[in-house]
């Protein structure tokens, strides 16, 4: 089996190419590099100087060291990548975190198309940001989903699906790594019915299907009307990748970890912060209780 890879960075490509090196003739790991010109050149080979550590390409290093060759692609539309993929007898094309909604002449190339891991329990969650949906719908089941790729994004016929339960306050960065091992599990499952040609599908549901975009910096999404156990659990979970606007006296708070709750006579109305005196942080009030958010990470 002969296997393309498009990827970004982070933890699911990594663990997806390692899976699908093991199981698979991995032809190449195909990046999104949009033409910059000599300008943006430039701009890169001086972020190396000043700032080495933020050139690190944990992806461009794992492929590397499996001796995978790396393709650009230069845009969405980019003509070369399909020809490439059939020139390369490419049988299947796997997409583990992509930025671009790839073209049907893209997905179609290869001899049985392509497929997409999905951070999320399809149809619920498509688009760019599953987690943070996740967190913010207050669900208790996460997953991961392996579906058959079409041009419309995260709509195509599922081949595989895991779930677990999601405990209350879990770190997204904690998630992000057992997405990227359980997704690279169903890797290995779909992989081995591919050769087995039983690569059958289950259409999704549109009608219980659910959007996840992004949601630009700064945008209030915590609901004052949520109980302070869900507002903890929402705070908590994706502290670190996403930062509520919260204001005490007017004045944005930058907040690096969330305590804890405690249920009990609400003196403030719901949404009030307030400095916490007994504590590095402030207090954040829902209707039943308040949320202990803190200003310094952690030991």
């Amino acid at each position: 089996m002969r296997v393309a890879l498009f990827a970004s960075g982070g933890e699911i490509p990594i663990h997806a190419l390692d899976r699908l090196k093991q199981d698979c003739t991995v032809v190449a790991v195909i990046r999104a590099r949009p033409h910059s010109g000599w300008r943006g050149t430039l701009r890169a080979a001086a972020r190396r100087i000043l700032r080495p550590g933020s050139a690190t390409d944990e992806l461009a290093e794992r492929t590397s060291a499996l001796s995978v060759a790396e393709w650009a692609m230069s845009g969405p539309n980019d003509p070369s990548i399909p020809a490439r993929l059939a020139a390369a007898g490419v049988d299947l094309a796997c997409i583990a975190t992509f930025p671009w909604r790839l073209s049907e002449s893209v997905l179609t190339a290869p001899r049985l198309g392509a497929l997409n891991l999905h951070a999320s329990l399809l149809p619920r969650h498509r688009g760019p940001n599953p987690w943070f949906w996740t967190y913010h719908a207050d669900d208790r089941e996460v997953g991961v989903t392996a579906h058959l790729c079409e041009p419309r994004i995260d709509r195509g016929p599922i081949l595989t699906q895991a779930r677990w339960a999601l405990p209350r306050g879990h770190p997204v960065t904690v998630l992000h790594r057992e997405v990227a091992e359980r997704g690279a599990g169903l890797l290995q499952e779909v992989i081995e019915r591919a050769k087995a040609g039983r690569l059958d599908a289950v259409p999704q549901d549109d009608a219980i299907a659910t959007r996840a975009p992004r949601v630009p910096a700064g945008t209030p999404m915590l609901d004052p009307t949520w109980p302070a156990e869900r507002a903890w659990h929402f705070l908590a979970g994706t502290v670190g990748q996403y930062m509520e606007p919260l204001r005490c006296e007017g004045r944005l708070i930058r907040y690096r970890h969330v305590a804890g709750f405690e249920i009990g006579e609400n003196r403030k109305f719901p949404g009030h912060v307030e400095t916490d005196r007994d504590h590095d942080g402030w207090k954040l009030w829902c209707p039943d209780g308040f949320v202990r958010i803190g200003s310094t990470a952690p030991r």
